[in-house]
């Protein structure tokens, strides 16, 4: 883990902050592949509980929106509050 700015591994460049929407910057491990000199990709957060979810509904299974029969109740579709 990453303790503080002055710790060797936050001096390394081993780690980038990520934003994550819910809980702020987050120390992520950089990839140590490295391609030719090629750039990478900024890192970015995981996706939040739900995010996905009527993506993966409609594109995996067909549905829409009126066949998703447990959105209305809460259970599927995207997360309030995970974690807080």
């Amino acid at each position: 883990m990453v303790r503080g700015p002055d710790s060797p591994l936050a001096r390394s460049d081993l780690f980038e902050p990520v934003h994550h929407p819910g809980i702020g910057d987050v120390p992520t491990p950089r990839s140590v592949l490295r391609t030719g000199g090629s750039p990478l990709p900024p890192a970015a957060p995981a996706p939040e509980l739900g995010e996905h979810t009527d993506e993966i509904l409609r594109s995996l299974l067909g549905l829409g929106t009126a066949e998703i029969p447990l959105r209305g109740r809460g259970v599927v579709g995207p997360s309030q509050n995970v974690g807080a």
